[in-house]
């Protein structure tokens, strides 16, 4: 995940974007809703208890190339 915002002082939850956002969506999000011209994309919301509780922190600062989505086909 991805956790891209201005925190507040204590925040309860968080927004968050898959690093893999191209097939956690399309495993998540029905083709139908998808291809809606009013849909514009999903987001994971976290409670930050779980978020300090369940995860590890790996890297600060993502790269713009973490927002990439998938791999390409070649490298999986």
């Amino acid at each position: 995940m991805i956790i891209n915002y201005e925190p507040l002082p204590r925040p309860i939850a968080a927004n968050a974007k898959a690093i893999n956002y191209t097939h956690v969506e399309e495993g998540m999000v029905p083709e139908k809703d998808r291809s809606n011209k009013k849909y514009a994309g999903f987001y994971l919301v976290s409670k930050t208890l779980e978020l300090s509780r369940d995860f590890k922190l790996i890297h600060e600062e993502p790269t713009p190339a973490e927002y990439q989505g998938d791999p390409p086909e070649a490298s999986r």
